[in-house]
Order: C-alpha cells, then sequence, then structure tokens
C-alpha cells in the first residue's frame, strides 16, 4: 500500500542524508576486523537510467539521461556471501520540458554473492528491497513504495584498496500513482508498478587493517 507524506522534501533529504553518515560512522569505527581479509567497503557509483515499465503515456528516450546515482556500504560474513546497505538517487525528467518528471529518493538492503573468476576480476550478484520516495512534478507532496532491485556488477582489482565496476540493475517500483513524466496515472487513483534499469560505473573502497578484502581472497596474488 502506498501513502502520502506530507514532509517538505528537504527534511526528507535531510533524514536520509543523516542515516547514511551514520551508516558511515558505524562502518569506520567496527572496519577492523580479526579475520585475514577486510569485510567492509563504500561503493560509489553514477550514470544512466532508462524508464522500462509504466511507459505508455510516455517516450522512453525523453527520459533516459544520466542522472543515477548511488553510495553504499558492504560487508561481506565470508568471501562469497555478504549484504549492502544503499541510498540511491534518480532524477527522470523529461529533455524537452523539465516541468514533467519525477525523483526517486531509495534506501535498500540488498544480498551480495561474490563470484571471483580471477586474482583481479570478479562478479558481484546483488538483489534485495526497499524503500523509495518519489516526488512526481504535478504535486508538492511525496509518495512512498516498495522497491525492489536484481543486479549484476563485473569488477576489476585496481590495487589492495580501490576495484573499478560496472553495474546493470533492474528496479521494481511495487506501486505508484504518477508515470515517469510526473502525471497522475488514474483519476480514480489506482496505483500500477513501474519499472526501471540503471547502468552505472563506480569504484569501491576496502575498509580495514588487512592488505586485501574479502572480494579477492579466493585468488588473492
Amino acid at each position: 500500500m502506498l501513502i502520502f507524506s506530507k514532509q517538505p522534501k528537504f527534511k526528507i533529504m535531510k533524514k536520509l542524508a543523516t542515516a547514511i553518515v551514520a551508516l558511515l560512522t558505524t562502518t569506520l569505527f567496527f572496519g577492523q576486523e580479526t579475520s585475514n581479509f577486510n569485510k567492509f567497503s563504500i561503493e560509489v557509483q553514477g550514470g544512466l537510467h532508462m524508464p522500462i515499465q509504466l511507459v505508455d503515456n510516455i517516450n522512453e528516450s525523453d527520459y533516459t539521461d544520466f542522472k543515477a546515482g548511488q553510495i553504499g556500504v558492504r560487508y561481506m560474513f565470508n568471501e562469497c556471501v555478504g549484504a549492502k546497505l544503499s541510498y540511491g538517487f534518480n532524477s527522470f525528467e523529461d529533455k524537452e520540458n523539465a516541468d514533467f518528471g519525477v525523483d526517486y529518493h531509495r534506501i535498500t538492503l540488498e544480498g551480495v554473492y561474490n563470484m571471483q573468476l580471477a586474482n583481479r576480476f570478479g562478479i558481484l550478484a546483488h538483489a534485495g528491497l526497499g524503500l523509495a520516495l518519489a516526488a512526481p512534478s504535478s504535486i508538492d507532496e511525496n509518495e512512498n513504495t516498495a522497491i525492489f532491485t536484481l543486479g549484476l556488477t563485473p569488477q576489476v582489482k585496481v590495487s589492495n584498496r580501490v576495484a573499478v565496476f560496472v553495474d546493470a540493475t533492474y528496479l521494481v517500483s511495487a506501486s505508484q500513482h504518477y508515470y515517469f513524466n510526473g502525471q497522475l496515472i488514474n483519476p480514480d487513483f489506482q496505483s500500477r508498478t513501474a519499472a526501471f534499469a540503471n547502468f552505472s560505473i563506480g569504484a569501491t573502497i576496502s575498509l580495514g587493517k588487512n592488505s586485501t578484502h574479502a572480494d579477492w581472497a579466493k585468488k588473492s596474488n
């Protein structure tokens, strides 16, 4: 069920930013591990997004743009399995008219499976769910919706602390009342499911006292 929030957008963003800062602080505080590899890492990425579902009243290319970003903290329980908490942002805006669009602010929790294929190359599979705040351009309020994610992240080890990656993620907004252009879907206020894809590039920074991260522990140099 989707619920409206009457909080001003800047207050919501302040709460989200505070939560991320608190998360990063906790990560740094507890980042020292007793194992022979680091388990914590920070991920930063940005790139392209593309509407896929709920596009019957728009031209998808008008809302496909480089306006997607994400920052997250990942913890690996072992060399293969981990969890990631992330904040992401998508700004869908008509390229011809900025008055039409919708912004998404989302927090997701995902499970992660690491497939290290070589000393310096691996693929992370990730899937999870979270909460998204959608801000349609046609109203001054936000609506909340559950969001589901599924993606793959090929990555290359640059150094003991840094890896670079590309990521492809499919995101499903479970129930929303507005199109990607910010207009109401139905006068009867019936909701529909929306979906979009993110294609990003980014970097992972390993935290901890050890010389390698869990992602590369199976076949470390």
